[in-house]
């Protein structure tokens, strides 16, 4: 997702020129979000295999997000207390409202899932058209799982173990060519899939990340490629790794 704006100033002098403050009123009159953790989601892959099946792969790879709900009054307090959250314009996210957020995010996610499918068949050598799909909830949406795709799709692809037996969750956009690129709420998402439970979060090389030693580890790279040589070093298994 876009970068997050949480100016608190700005944000509480529109309430003051509204005359809002303190009169209970169940939704603010601008298109603030707050941004929150989210879910995380096993990433499932639909693969193209002789003579011309088309079965679901259940992976060990897993999508990790933020959930954004429209601002009340009491949000303006609460972000203060809370670093998990942030108050962001609907602008910043691609529309003037959710609804308009929503289908922006989910135009985002149908190139990400493109550009995993290209990203995975190019590390395995295999035609593009081998990953035919990634059966994901319709609440997930935006091009921050690019990462997470690619990973269960080479995963998928292969088999074998690539994850050595861990949950694995990822976060970054991720180019046809394997290049990861930088994402917003990263804090947000290390504590989804701490909530879930994950052993290990792989996210942008220059994303921001909770202290050493937090669970779930993080690991940064800037390559597909990067993160399953990772997997493999770790004991993952297959193709991959030979």
């Amino acid at each position: 997702m876009p970068r997050p704006v949480p100016r608190l100033g700005r944000f509480l002098a529109v309430l003051v020129a509204a005359g809002l403050l303190g009169f209970g009123a169940a939704r603010l009159p601008t298109p603030w979000l707050v941004v929150e953790p989210g879910l995380a989601v096993p990433v499932p892959v639909q693969v193209v295999r002789p003579p011309g099946t088309r079965p679901v792969v259940t992976t060990p790879f897993w999508l990790v997000t933020v959930a954004a709900r429209p601002a009340r009054l009491g949000d303006a307090w609460t972000v203060l207390r809370d670093p998990a959250r942030s108050l962001v314009t609907a602008r910043a996210l691609g529309g003037d409202s959710l609804d308009e957020v929503m289908a922006a995010q989910r135009a985002a996610l149908a190139a990400s899932k493109e550009a995993a499918a290209a990203a995975a068949a190019g590390l395995m050598g295999v035609e593009p058209g081998t990953v035919a799909g990634f059966p994901l909830p319709p609440a997930i949406a935006g091009p921050s799982g690019g990462l997470a795709l690619g990973l269960a799709a080479v995963d998928a692809l292969a088999p074998g173990d690539l994850a050595g037996g861990r949950r694995v969750g990822a976060t970054g956009t991720l180019s046809p060519d394997g290049r990861v690129g930088p994402v917003e709420g990263v804090e947000q998402k290390w504590r989804a899939a701490a909530r879930a439970g994950l052993d290990v979060l792989f996210v942008p090389a220059r994303a921001p990340g909770p202290a050493p030693g937090s669970a779930p580890m993080v690991v940064r790279v800037s390559t597909l490629a990067a993160a399953v040589a990772w997997l493999c070093q770790q004991g993952g298994q297959g193709p991959p790794c030979d």
